[in-house]
Protein backbone atom coordinates (compact mmCIF):
# COMPACT_ATOMS: atom_id res chain seq x y z
CA UNK A 1 0.00 0.00 0.00
CA UNK A 2 1.36 3.14 -0.98
CA UNK A 3 2.05 5.97 1.50
CA UNK A 4 -0.80 8.73 -0.09
CA UNK A 5 -3.16 5.56 0.72
CA UNK A 6 -2.45 5.08 3.78
CA UNK A 7 -2.86 8.67 4.20
CA UNK A 8 -6.27 8.70 2.73
CA UNK A 9 -7.25 5.99 4.65
CA UNK A 10 -6.26 7.45 8.13
CA UNK A 11 -7.87 11.11 6.93
CA UNK A 12 -11.48 8.99 6.35
CA UNK A 13 -11.58 7.08 9.81
CA UNK A 14 -10.76 10.50 11.36
CA UNK A 15 -13.73 12.41 9.42
CA UNK A 16 -15.92 9.85 10.21
CA UNK A 17 -15.24 9.37 13.86
CA UNK A 18 -15.72 13.28 14.40
CA UNK A 19 -18.86 12.85 12.61
CA UNK A 20 -20.01 9.77 15.20
CA UNK A 21 -18.98 12.24 18.25
CA UNK A 22 -20.81 15.55 16.57
CA UNK A 23 -24.31 12.93 16.42
CA UNK A 24 -23.62 11.65 19.94
CA UNK A 25 -23.00 15.36 21.37
CA UNK A 26 -25.78 17.05 19.41
CA UNK A 27 -28.71 13.75 20.42
CA UNK A 28 -27.45 13.88 24.22
CA UNK A 29 -27.92 18.21 23.87
CA UNK A 30 -31.44 17.30 22.06
CA UNK A 31 -32.01 15.02 25.31
CA UNK A 32 -30.69 17.53 27.90
CA UNK A 33 -32.75 20.33 26.69
CA UNK A 34 -36.00 18.05 26.74
CA UNK A 35 -35.11 17.45 30.19
CA UNK A 36 -34.86 20.65 30.93
CA UNK A 37 -38.62 21.66 29.35
CA UNK A 38 -39.72 19.34 32.06
CA UNK A 39 -40.51 19.74 35.64
CA UNK A 40 -39.59 16.65 38.43
CA UNK A 41 -43.14 15.36 39.19
CA UNK A 42 -41.63 13.01 41.93
CA UNK A 43 -44.03 9.94 42.86
CA UNK A 44 -47.67 10.38 41.83
CA UNK A 45 -50.10 7.68 42.65
CA UNK A 46 -50.65 6.61 39.04
CA UNK A 47 -49.00 5.61 35.61
CA UNK A 48 -49.46 8.38 33.21
CA UNK A 49 -48.65 6.02 30.46
CA UNK A 50 -51.87 3.47 31.31
CA UNK A 51 -54.44 6.30 30.31
CA UNK A 52 -56.04 5.43 26.93
CA UNK A 53 -57.10 8.94 25.40
CA UNK A 54 -58.14 9.49 22.18
CA UNK A 55 -55.56 9.38 19.16
CA UNK A 56 -54.73 13.41 18.24
CA UNK A 57 -54.84 13.77 22.19
CA UNK A 58 -51.73 16.10 23.06
CA UNK A 59 -52.45 17.35 26.59
CA UNK A 60 -53.69 15.12 29.72
CA UNK A 61 -54.19 16.33 32.52
CA UNK A 62 -54.56 14.53 36.03
CA UNK A 63 -56.56 15.62 39.46
CA UNK A 64 -55.74 13.34 42.45
CA UNK A 65 -57.89 14.19 45.15
CA UNK A 66 -56.85 13.51 49.04
CA UNK A 67 -58.70 13.77 52.14
CA UNK A 68 -62.05 15.90 52.39
CA UNK A 69 -61.31 18.38 55.20
CA UNK A 70 -64.56 20.23 54.83
CA UNK A 71 -68.13 19.94 54.05
CA UNK A 72 -70.52 22.08 52.65
CA UNK A 73 -70.58 24.71 55.81
CA UNK A 74 -66.98 24.87 55.42
CA UNK A 75 -67.34 25.86 51.44
CA UNK A 76 -70.22 28.46 52.51
CA UNK A 77 -67.51 30.74 54.30
CA UNK A 78 -66.51 33.35 52.24
CA UNK A 79 -63.06 32.93 53.13
CA UNK A 80 -61.10 29.90 55.47
CA UNK A 81 -57.32 30.99 56.39
CA UNK A 82 -56.55 27.65 57.94
CA UNK A 83 -55.46 25.23 54.80
CA UNK A 84 -55.73 21.93 56.80
CA UNK A 85 -59.54 22.49 56.19
CA UNK A 86 -59.39 22.56 52.49
CA UNK A 87 -60.00 20.00 50.52
CA UNK A 88 -56.70 19.15 48.19
CA UNK A 89 -56.32 18.24 45.23
CA UNK A 90 -52.66 18.32 43.19
CA UNK A 91 -53.03 18.92 39.53
CA UNK A 92 -50.57 17.57 36.80
CA UNK A 93 -50.52 18.43 33.18
CA UNK A 94 -48.95 16.29 30.56
CA UNK A 95 -48.04 17.50 26.67
CA UNK A 96 -46.68 14.65 24.12
CA UNK A 97 -46.17 15.98 20.64
CA UNK A 98 -47.57 12.66 18.91
CA UNK A 99 -49.76 9.97 19.89
CA UNK A 100 -46.27 7.46 19.73
CA UNK A 101 -44.17 10.06 21.89
CA UNK A 102 -43.84 9.86 26.07
CA UNK A 103 -45.64 12.37 28.10
CA UNK A 104 -43.65 14.89 29.54
CA UNK A 105 -44.98 17.00 33.05
CA UNK A 106 -45.27 20.81 32.12
CA UNK A 107 -47.02 21.96 34.69
CA UNK A 108 -48.07 20.97 38.47
CA UNK A 109 -50.33 23.38 41.03
CA UNK A 110 -52.09 22.53 44.10
CA UNK A 111 -56.01 23.03 43.84
CA UNK A 112 -59.55 22.62 45.89
CA UNK A 113 -62.26 19.98 44.82
CA UNK A 114 -65.90 20.01 45.77
CA UNK A 115 -67.20 19.94 49.27
CA UNK A 116 -68.21 16.11 49.50
CA UNK A 117 -64.93 15.69 47.38
CA UNK A 118 -65.26 13.21 44.48
CA UNK A 119 -67.76 10.55 43.03
CA UNK A 120 -68.76 8.46 40.22
CA UNK A 121 -72.32 8.86 41.00
CA UNK A 122 -72.60 12.38 40.96
CA UNK A 123 -75.58 14.45 40.74
CA UNK A 124 -76.72 17.80 40.82
CA UNK A 125 -76.61 20.13 44.67
CA UNK A 126 -74.17 17.16 45.85
CA UNK A 127 -70.74 19.15 45.66
CA UNK A 128 -69.04 16.19 44.24
CA UNK A 129 -66.18 16.20 41.47
CA UNK A 130 -67.07 14.04 38.88
CA UNK A 131 -64.09 11.28 38.46
CA UNK A 132 -63.46 10.01 35.27
CA UNK A 133 -61.19 10.30 32.04
CA UNK A 134 -63.01 13.23 29.80
CA UNK A 135 -61.93 15.64 26.53
CA UNK A 136 -61.77 19.12 27.71
CA UNK A 137 -63.68 21.76 25.43
CA UNK A 138 -64.83 25.52 25.68
CA UNK A 139 -61.76 27.65 26.78
CA UNK A 140 -63.38 31.01 27.71
CA UNK A 141 -62.34 33.84 30.43
CA UNK A 142 -63.56 36.75 31.96
CA UNK A 143 -60.14 37.60 31.21
CA UNK A 144 -59.01 38.64 27.95
CA UNK A 145 -56.98 35.63 25.87
CA UNK A 146 -53.29 35.61 27.03
CA UNK A 147 -50.35 35.13 24.17
CA UNK A 148 -50.29 31.68 22.81
CA UNK A 149 -54.43 30.87 23.98
CA UNK A 150 -56.40 28.94 21.83
CA UNK A 151 -57.78 31.09 19.05
CA UNK A 152 -61.73 29.54 19.66
CA UNK A 153 -61.14 30.91 23.33
CA UNK A 154 -63.95 32.84 24.20
CA UNK A 155 -63.77 36.57 26.34
CA UNK A 156 -66.61 37.06 28.39
CA UNK A 157 -68.22 40.47 27.44
CA UNK A 158 -68.87 41.54 31.51
CA UNK A 159 -70.87 44.85 29.85
CA UNK A 160 -73.19 42.86 27.84
CA UNK A 161 -74.68 40.56 30.47
CA UNK A 162 -75.54 38.12 27.38
CA UNK A 163 -73.12 35.01 27.95
CA UNK A 164 -73.90 31.99 30.23
CA UNK A 165 -73.38 28.42 30.56
CA UNK A 166 -76.89 27.02 30.27
CA UNK A 167 -78.24 23.94 32.68
CA UNK A 168 -80.59 22.50 29.66
CA UNK A 169 -77.77 22.12 26.88
CA UNK A 170 -74.66 21.93 29.14
CA UNK A 171 -72.78 24.66 26.95
CA UNK A 172 -71.72 28.10 26.30
CA UNK A 173 -74.55 30.01 25.22
CA UNK A 174 -75.24 33.70 24.40
CA UNK A 175 -78.79 35.23 24.70
CA UNK A 176 -79.50 38.95 25.74
CA UNK A 177 -82.66 37.79 26.99
CA UNK A 178 -82.25 37.30 30.79
CA UNK A 179 -85.55 35.33 31.06
CA UNK A 180 -84.02 32.66 29.18
CA UNK A 181 -80.69 32.07 30.62
CA UNK A 182 -80.90 29.28 32.53
CA UNK A 183 -77.88 28.50 34.63
CA UNK A 184 -74.68 30.32 35.27
CA UNK A 185 -74.73 33.92 34.08
CA UNK A 186 -71.30 34.31 33.52
CA UNK A 187 -71.25 38.44 33.86
CA UNK A 188 -72.53 38.16 37.32
CA UNK A 189 -69.73 39.53 40.14
CA UNK A 190 -69.86 36.55 41.79
CA UNK A 191 -67.25 34.59 39.06
CA UNK A 192 -64.94 37.38 39.12
CA UNK A 193 -61.57 35.84 40.01
CA UNK A 194 -62.75 31.90 39.83
CA UNK A 195 -63.43 32.36 36.24
CA UNK A 196 -60.67 34.54 34.52
CA UNK A 197 -59.52 31.13 32.47
CA UNK A 198 -62.02 27.93 32.37
CA UNK A 199 -61.94 25.07 30.81
CA UNK A 200 -65.05 22.79 30.90
CA UNK A 201 -64.22 19.29 32.23
CA UNK A 202 -66.06 17.35 29.34
CA UNK A 203 -68.33 15.77 32.15
CA UNK A 204 -71.89 14.97 30.94
CA UNK A 205 -71.75 16.87 27.72
CA UNK A 206 -75.53 16.60 27.02
CA UNK A 207 -76.81 16.91 30.98
CA UNK A 208 -78.52 13.90 30.84
CA UNK A 209 -80.23 12.93 34.04
CA UNK A 210 -79.18 16.10 35.02
CA UNK A 211 -75.78 14.44 36.69
CA UNK A 212 -74.76 18.03 36.72
CA UNK A 213 -73.35 20.93 34.16
CA UNK A 214 -70.85 23.57 34.27
CA UNK A 215 -68.19 21.37 35.85
CA UNK A 216 -64.91 23.03 34.89
CA UNK A 217 -60.66 23.22 35.51
CA UNK A 218 -60.96 27.20 36.78
CA UNK A 219 -59.12 29.26 39.35
CA UNK A 220 -58.67 29.86 42.81
CA UNK A 221 -60.54 32.22 45.15
CA UNK A 222 -58.30 33.36 47.71
CA UNK A 223 -59.17 31.25 50.85
CA UNK A 224 -61.83 28.77 49.35
CA UNK A 225 -61.65 25.76 50.49
CA UNK A 226 -63.21 23.90 48.46
CA UNK A 227 -65.58 23.94 45.28
CA UNK A 228 -69.35 23.32 44.36
CA UNK A 229 -67.56 20.19 42.32
CA UNK A 230 -65.35 21.72 40.05
CA UNK A 231 -61.26 21.60 40.23
CA UNK A 232 -59.79 25.16 40.78
CA UNK A 233 -56.10 25.76 40.54
CA UNK A 234 -53.69 28.69 40.80
CA UNK A 235 -54.47 31.26 37.53
CA UNK A 236 -51.20 31.34 36.22
CA UNK A 237 -51.15 27.41 36.46
CA UNK A 238 -54.98 28.08 34.54
CA UNK A 239 -53.05 29.93 31.99
CA UNK A 240 -50.39 27.80 31.19
CA UNK A 241 -53.12 24.83 30.67
CA UNK A 242 -54.96 27.50 28.64
CA UNK A 243 -51.54 28.21 26.36
CA UNK A 244 -51.04 24.00 26.65
CA UNK A 245 -54.51 23.54 25.25
CA UNK A 246 -53.82 25.68 22.65
CA UNK A 247 -51.47 22.76 20.68
CA UNK A 248 -53.62 19.84 20.59
CA UNK A 249 -57.14 18.41 21.75
CA UNK A 250 -56.93 18.06 25.81
CA UNK A 251 -58.21 15.23 28.27
CA UNK A 252 -58.28 15.39 31.89
CA UNK A 253 -57.97 12.50 34.31
CA UNK A 254 -60.07 12.98 37.88
CA UNK A 255 -59.83 10.22 40.54
CA UNK A 256 -59.03 10.13 44.54
CA UNK A 257 -55.15 9.16 45.07
CA UNK A 258 -54.30 5.85 44.26
CA UNK A 259 -57.59 4.76 42.84
CA UNK A 260 -56.86 5.66 38.54
CA UNK A 261 -57.36 1.97 37.78
CA UNK A 262 -60.99 2.46 37.33
CA UNK A 263 -60.25 5.53 35.25
CA UNK A 264 -57.17 4.44 33.27
CA UNK A 265 -59.56 3.02 29.88
CA UNK A 266 -63.02 4.97 31.06
CA UNK A 267 -62.82 7.90 28.31
CA UNK A 268 -66.11 7.64 26.37
CA UNK A 269 -67.29 10.53 23.80
CA UNK A 270 -70.64 11.33 26.20
CA UNK A 271 -68.43 12.29 29.10
CA UNK A 272 -69.83 10.06 31.57
CA UNK A 273 -68.19 8.46 34.47
CA UNK A 274 -67.01 4.83 35.34
CA UNK A 275 -68.75 2.18 37.10
CA UNK A 276 -66.86 0.79 39.79
CA UNK A 277 -66.25 1.16 43.63
CA UNK A 278 -64.83 4.55 44.70
CA UNK A 279 -64.05 6.05 48.14
CA UNK A 280 -62.70 9.60 48.96
CA UNK A 281 -59.13 9.13 50.03
CA UNK A 282 -58.37 9.90 53.90
CA UNK A 283 -54.58 11.03 53.08
CA UNK A 284 -53.61 14.53 53.51
CA UNK A 285 -52.03 16.53 50.55
CA UNK A 286 -48.50 17.40 51.41
CA UNK A 287 -46.73 20.74 50.28
CA UNK A 288 -46.81 21.37 45.91
CA UNK A 289 -45.65 24.08 45.11
CA UNK A 290 -46.81 25.29 41.38
CA UNK A 291 -44.23 24.97 38.48
CA UNK A 292 -44.50 25.57 35.24
CA UNK A 293 -42.26 24.36 31.98
CA UNK A 294 -42.82 26.18 29.07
Amino acid sequence: MTRERKRDIIRTVAVAVSVSILTSLSAFAGTEAENASCIETGERSYDVTKFRVPSGTRVLVVVEGFAVNGGKDTYNEEYVEDSSRWNKVRVTAYYRDSDSSSWKAKLQSAGVMGYNGMSNHRSVGKGETPIGLFRMNTPFGRRSAGEGFPSDYTEIMIADKDQYWSDDTNRLEKNADSSVQSGERLYEDWAKGIYSYVLDFGFNKNNVNKDGSALFLHCTKDGKPSTAGCVAIDTDAMAAIMRLYAKGDACIAVAPESQFGGVYDSYNETGKSPEGAFTNSEKQMGTVKTEISQ
